[in-house]
C-alpha cells in the first residue's frame, strides 16, 4: 500500500497526457489558422527601463529593437531607455543556433527599426550571411492568395517589418502618432538619468523622459543582483540584494546602548535559537550577530570582505550579502569553538517604542483599547485640519498593524498602514517604523496635501472629552482609506480663475487640473502644480482623460515644461544643475547631471518643446517618425508586411491581403474586439496580427492574453522574462502539440460571424460542454520560496477561457502548519462550455499568520489534454520549470450531449 501510495504522486502518473507531447495536429493549413507563441522584448532580462539585455532568452518566436550602433554597426536594445545594447551580430547569431532546437516549425522574428538606411543595408547584408537558406526571401508560390503552412516553411526564418512600396528604392514616410496609440519612450523626445536632491542633501538617481508638455520621472532600480526566486506577488517594487536585510524583522539597524541592549532584547524574547543583527558598534560597516541558545545571549561578529562585498561567520562559508548569510544559518547549523546551533529560529521582535509616543493609543496615560469608534468619537471634537491618532488595527493585523485616524476638513478618514517584512508602507514611501512615518508626514503631504499636524497627545484627549460633540455634522467614511491611490480624474481649464482666497486653486485657461474630487454642488477640490487641494469652481472647467505616461503607475512624478538654464555648482560629481521653470510655480525645479554637454542638451531640447507648446500647437499632429527603409532590407520582408492602422470599413471594401499584418497595444486589441468583434474574428481568418503590452509596463509585467487568442490574435506577445501568472497561462497554452510553438484553432473560429463571448453561438456551432468532477484528495512538499520550511497551504483550481467560463474554486480550509503531506478530500464540480478555449490551472497558494497569501507552485493545461482517474499535478514555477511538489487529485470529465437553451 505504501508503495501504492508513493507512485500515485509520481510524475508518471501525471494528469497530462502524453500523448499531446508530439505534434498531433494539421500543420499543413494556412499560418494564419494557428495561435503561435511570441514574446516581447525578450532579450531583456528584466524591467524595460533599465535592465540587462542578453542573447540568452532568445528561444522563441522573437521582437528584436534594432538602432544604429556607435561603431556603425547595429545593436539591440529597448531604445532611449538606460537598458544595456546587445551586439546585433550576436543576436542573430543565437537565433540562428538555437531557432529550431525544440521546434523545427519557422521563426517570425519582428523588427523594430529606427536603423539609418545605411545600418539597415548592413543589417540587411547580416541577416544574409548569418540565416543563409533559413531565411525567406521570396514567396514560396507565384500566385498565393494565403499564407504557406507550418509545414511548408519548416526551419525557416520570416522577418516582419515595414516594406517599401512597390517600385521605390527608398522612401521618407511621415505618420502622425495615432491618436489612440500609447505614448512610448520612442516617441520622447529625449530620456536619460538625471540626480534629484532628497532631504536636503543626498542627490538620488531617476530616470526622466521630456513629452510634449511635461518632463516626468521614475525611479532607477538596480536590479544586477536579483534572486530568481518568484513568490507570486505583482509588486513592481524591486529591492538589490544587498539591501534585503533592511526589510527584515530581524535587523535592528542601530541599537543604542549596544550589547547590552541586544542582549535584553534576545533575552526578553526567550526563544531558542531566537536572533537579531545590528549595526556593529566597532567596525564601521559591519554587523553584530545575537542570538540565544542554551538561555545564554552569544554575540558573533559578521566579518566582511568590501572589495568583493562578500559576508561571513567563518572564512570557509562567505556570502554575496546578509540577507544571503542569515537565510543559510536559518535552516543549516553553525559551530565554532565557542558553540553550537541547530539554526536561527524566530527573529527577535523590535522593540515597541511607539507605545510612549503621545500621538500612539494605548498608551501609558490611556491604556484604554483605541478602535475605530473611540478614535471617531475622539477625532469629531477636536476642530483642527490635521488632527490625528495612531492605533492598533482591530483586526488583529491581518492587514497591517497599525491604523491612522485623522481628520481633513468635516470628515473622517481611517488610513491602514501596508507592511513589506518589516517595514512599512504609505504611497511609495518605506519606513523602519511608525515615529519615523509621522514624523516625516508632519511636513509633507499625507493625503491630498493635508499633513499629519496636530497629534492627538494628552492635552487633545482631554479637552475631546471635556466638550460635546458639535452640531455641525462630520463625515465618516465607511471605507479605509487606500493612500498609494489618488484620483484620476483630470480637468483643462477653459477659463481662468483667480480668487484671493488662500484655500482656492488659481489657474490659466488651458491648465490642466489634477487629482480632482467632485463634490455636491458647484465647488470641487484639485491639484495643479504646487497648488495642492484647492478649491476651484467646476463651471471652469471640463473634465479630461488622464494624460498619458510611458511610466505608467510607476511614474515619481511630473514637471509642466517651462523655460530652462544651467547653472555650476562646486559638487565634483554632478556639477551642472538644470533649473526648470514651471508656469505654475515661481520656483524652478532642479535636476542634476555630470557634465556640462548633457546639461546644454537637456536645457535645448526644454526650450525647443516650451517654444513649441507656447504656440499651441498640438503635438498629436507634431510628432512624426521618420522612417527611411533601405531597398536591401525591404526585399527581405516576404510574409509579415506591416501596415500601420487597421480600419475595418477599408479592409471589408478592398479584401484581406494574407501577407499584411498589423501590430496592436493591448489597449488598441482590447477596443477593437470590443467595437467590432466578428470583424475582428473574421479578419483573424487571414490576416495576421501581433498584440503586445502597453507601453506603461516599464516593469515588464504582462495582461492576460486569454481574450485575446479567443478572438483569434495569433501573435499575443509576452514578457516571457517575467514568471507571473499571464505567462504561466501561455506556457500552459503551448504545451500541447508537441509544445512546437503553434496550436492549431478550432474549426469553428472560421465560420460565419463567429462570437467567442456569445453562448448562443455554441450550439449553433455544435459545440459540447465538458463537466469536471475534481477532488482535491493531498499534496507533497509544499514548501514555498523565501526559506520557509513550514507552509499553511490552500489549493485552488481556475479555468480561463471565454468570459462566460471564467471561474475559480478553492479549497474551505487550509492545512496549518503542514506542507508536508496536507489532506484535503474535497470535491468540485466545474462546467466548461467551451472547452476548446478553456484552460485549467491548479495554484497552490501558503496562507500566513496575517492572512495573507503567498505562491507556492501551479500547473496550467488544455483542458482537453487530461487523463481520468487518480492523478498527480506536478508542480511547476512561475516559469514553468518543474518543483518537487505534487498534488494527488481524482478527476472525472463528461461531455454534455443534451442541447442548451439559447438565449
Amino acid at each position: 500500500m505504501k508503495g501504492s501510495r508513493f507512485f500515485l504522486f509520481l510524475k508518471q502518473n501525471q494528469v497530462w497526457n502524453k500523448k499531446y507531447e508530439s505534434v498531433y495536429q494539421d500543420m499543413t493549413r494556412p499560418m494564419s489558422h494557428y495561435w503561435i507563441a511570441s514574446s516581447h522584448n525578450t532579450y531583456l532580462t528584466g524591467d524595460q527601463v533599465s535592465s540587462e539585455s542578453s542573447t540568452e532568452a532568445y528561444t522563441r518566436c522573437l521582437r528584436q529593437d534594432c538602432w544604429d550602433g556607435s561603431d556603425g554597426t547595429p545593436v539591440i536594445y529597448h531604445g532611449r531607455t538606460l537598458t544595456t545594447k546587445i551586439a546585433f551580430l550576436d543576436v542573430i547569431k543565437a537565433i540562428r543556433d538555437h531557432a529550431f532546437i525544440t521546434s523545427e516549425y519557422p521563426l517570425i522574428l519582428s523588427i523594430e527599426n529606427h536603423c539609418s538606411v545605411k545600418q539597415q543595408k548592413i543589417m540587411a547584408k547580416k541577416f544574409d550571411e548569418v540565416f543563409g537558406k533559413m531565411l525567406v526571401t521570396t514567396q514560396l508560390f507565384r500566385d498565393e492568395t494565403e499564407l504557406p503552412s507550418p509545414s511548408q516553411l519548416k526551419r525557416k526564418i520570416i522577418l516582419k517589418c515595414k516594406k517599401l512600396p512597390k517600385h521605390a528604392k527608398e522612401i521618407i514616410e511621415y505618420a502622425e502618432r495615432e491618436k489612440d496609440k500609447d505614448l512610448d519612450l520612442s516617441d520622447t523626445f529625449k530620456n536619460g538619468k538625471m540626480y534629484i536632491q532628497e532631504g536636503g542633501s543626498t542627490w538620488e538617481p531617476y530616470f526622466f523622459a521630456l513629452t510634449h508638455d511635461k518632463l516626468i520621472y521614475t525611479e532607477i532600480v538596480d536590479d544586477s543582483s536579483h534572486t530568481n526566486d518568484y513568490d507570486g506577488s505583482d509588486s513592481n517594487s524591486v529591492m538589490p540584494i544587498e539591501e534585503l536585510h533592511y526589510s527584515k524583522k530581524w535587523f535592528h539597524g542601530k541599537v543604542h546602548g549596544g550589547v547590552k541592549a541586544a542582549e535584553d532584547r534576545v533575552k526578553k524574547f526567550g526563544v531558542e535559537g531566537g536572533f537579531l543583527v545590528r549595526q556593529s558598534d566597532t567596525y564601521a560597516g559591519e554587523y553584530s550577530l545575537c542570538f540565544l541558545s542554551q538561555d545564554r545571549a552569544h554575540h558573533i561578529r559578521i566579518k566582511s570582505n568590501p572589495e568583493q562585498t562578500r559576508y561571513f561567520l567563518i572564512p570557509s562559508k562567505q556570502f554575496d550579502s546578509l540577507y544571503s548569510l542569515i537565510s543559510y544559518y536559518r535552516k543549516n547549523s553553525l559551530e565554532t569553538r565557542d558553540f553550537f546551533i541547530e539554526k536561527f529560529t524566530k527573529p527577535v521582535p523590535q522593540p515597541e517604542r511607539h507605545e510612549q509616543q503621545p500621538w500612539f493609543y494605548p498608551n501609558h496615560h490611556f491604556p484604554e483599547k483605541m478602535d475605530r469608534k473611540k478614535a471617531e468619537e475622539v477625532l469629531q471634537k477636536i476642530p483642527l485640519n490635521g488632527a490625528f491618532l495612531v492605533r492598533y488595527s482591530s483586526d488583529g493585523g491581518a492587514n497591517g498593524r497599525f491604523v491612522i485616524s485623522f481628520r481633513v476638513e468635516n470628515q473622517l478618514k481611517h488610513c491602514r498602514v501596508k507592511e513589506d517584512g518589516r517595514l512599512l508602507v504609505v504611497s511609495n514611501n518605506r519606513f523602519e517604523n511608525i515615529e519615523k512615518l509621522v514624523t516625516y508626514y508632519a511636513t509633507k503631504s499625507f493625503y491630498r496635501g493635508l499633513k499629519l499636524k496636530h497629534p492627538v497627545n494628552e492635552e487633545l484627549y482631554k479637552f475631546a472629552h471635556s466638550v460635546e460633540a458639535p452640531d455641525d455634522k462630520v463625515y465618516t467614511s465607511p471605507d479605509y482609506l487606500d493612500t498609494n491611490t489618488n484620483s484620476s480624474t483630470q480637468c483643462r481649464a477653459i477659463s481662468p480663475y483667480h480668487s484671493l482666497d488662500a484655500d482656492s486653486l488659481n489657474f490659466e485657461r488651458g491648465d490642466v487640473i489634477t487629482n480632482v474630487v467632485k463634490h455636491d454642488g458647484v465647488w470641487w477640490k484639485g491639484d495643479l502644480g504646487e497648488q495642492t487641494n484647492k478649491t476651484f469652481p467646476s463651471n471652469f472647467v471640463e473634465e479630461v482623460e488622464p494624460v498619458d505616461s510611458p511610466f505608467g503607475e510607476l511614474q515619481k512624478g511630473s514637471i509642466p515644461v517651462g523655460k530652462a538654464d544651467v547653472e555650476k555648482r562646486t559638487d565634483e560629481t554632478n556639477p551642472y544643475i538644470l533649473k526648470v521653470y514651471s508656469p505654475s510655480s515661481p520656483v524652478p525645479f532642479k535636476a542634476a547631471v555630470p557634465t556640462y554637454r548633457e546639461a546644454k542638451e537637456w536645457q535645448e531640447i526644454i526650450n525647443f518643446v516650451n517654444n513649441r507648446a507656447t504656440k499651441r500647437v498640438s503635438q498629436s499632429y507634431l510628432i512624426q517618425k521618420k522612417n527611411k527603409i533601405a531597398q536591401e532590407f525591404s526585399k527581405q520582408i516576404i510574409y509579415c508586411c506591416t501596415v500601420p492602422k487597421l480600419i475595418p470599413d477599408e479592409v471589408r471594401t478592398t479584401g484581406r491581403i494574407f501577407n499584411q499584418m498589423t501590430s496592436f497595444t493591448e489597449l488598441t486589441a482590447e477596443k477593437q474586439m470590443s467595437t467590432d468583434p466578428e470583424f475582428y474574428v473574421w479578419f483573424h481568418e487571414v490576416q495576421f496580427s501581433r498584440v503586445y503590452p502597453k507601453a506603461q509596463r516599464v516593469d515588464s509585467s504582462n495582461y492576460n492574453p486569454i481574450r485575446y487568442w479567443n478572438f483569434g490574435c495569433q501573435m499575443v506577445a509576452l514578457n516571457y522574462q517575467t514568471p507571473d501568472r499571464p505567462m504561466q497561462l501561455n506556457h500552459g497554452k503551448f504545451r500541447q502539440n508537441g509544445g512546437c510553438g503553434y496550436v492549431l484553432k478550432p474549426d469553428f473560429m472560421f465560420r460565419k460571424n463567429f462570437h467567442p463571448s456569445r453562448v448562443r453561438d455554441l450550439d449553433m456551432n455544435e459545440i459540447q460542454p465538458l463537466t469536471f468532477k475534481i477532488t482535491i484528495i493531498a499534496a507533497r512538499q509544499l514548501f514555498r520560496t523565501g526559506n520557509k520550511f513550514i507552509s499553511s497551504p490552500f489549493v485552488e483550481v481556475e479555468i480561463i477561457g471565454a468570459d462566460f467560463d471564467c471561474q475559480k474554486v478553492r479549497t474551505t480550509k487550509y492545512i496549518a502548519d503542514n506542507g508536508f503531506n496536507p489532506f484535503w478530500n474535497e470535491k468540485f464540480t466545474i462546467k466548461v462550455l467551451n472547452p476548446d478555449l478553456a484552460l485549467i490551472r491548479f495554484s497552490v497558494s501558503d496562507e500566513d499568520s496575517f492572512g495573507d497569501s503567498h505562491f507556492v507552485g501551479q500547473a496550467t493545461y488544455p483542458t482537453r489534454c487530461l487523463l481520468q482517474g487518480y492523478r498527480a499535478v506536478p508542480l511547476e514555477n512561475g516559469f514553468g520549470e518543474e518543483l518537487l511538489s505534487s498534488m494527488l487529485i481524482h478527476l472525472q470529465y463528461t461531455y454534455d450531449i443534451h442541447t442548451r437553451n439559447v438565449t
